[in-house]
């Protein structure tokens, strides 16, 4: 069971949000691996699919309802992936749990939430995400999903860190 982070008992606290996604990957025709990004322009940030956990749901359903609702991509969980834990721009505390995934059915399809979604080798996703958090879950699903599609085609299965403000749209002034 990943670490969790309670709030019961303190005074003040936010409550805690609990949510859950993956890292869908697959093999390109030319035999590099590729992973599934998602941009949201409310948040102006590319991340991995993910979202909340409904009343009642477990976190491994969680996971892959909104991976669907985001992209249109029905997914099998492999290995599950370290948690990020981080507080949300309102100021609660949030933990996501990760699976790595693998497409089962489903086409893609941006969800309500989502305004783009792209394949992209492990490299261009390192210089995509927006967010330090995913780029080492990034490189935790790479050590912990090492396979025959791994490290193929200039990748060497090592993400590369974005030099400054490369890869993220620019604010709205």
């Amino acid at each position: 069971m990943p670490d969790e982070v309670s709030t019961k008992g303190h005074v003040g606290m936010k409550p805690l949000v609990r949510a859950a996604g993956g890292i869908v990957s697959r093999a390109s025709d030319d035999g590099r691996r590729e992973v599934l990004i998602v941009y949201r322009a409310r948040h102006e940030d590319w991340t991995f699919p993910k979202g909340k956990r409904r009343r009642d749901e477990e976190d491994e359903a969680c996971a892959r309802r909104e991976v669907e609702e985001e992209t249109g991509l029905q997914c099998m969980l492999g290995r599950e992936l370290p948690s990020t834990t981080y507080n949300t721009r309102s100021g609660r505390p949030k933990v996501v749990r990760y699976w790595a995934m693998r497409v089962i059915g489903g086409s893609v399809s941006p969800g309500d939430e989502v305004d783009d979604i792209r394949w992209v080798t492990l490299r261009a996703a390192g210089n995509l995400l927006t967010y330090t958090r995913d780029r080492s879950l990034l490189a935790s699903f790479l050590r912990l999903t090492r396979g025959p599609n791994a490290g193929r085609g200039g990748d060497r299965g090592r993400p590369t860190r974005p030099a400054r403000g490369r890869g993220r749209r620019p604010r709205a002034a």
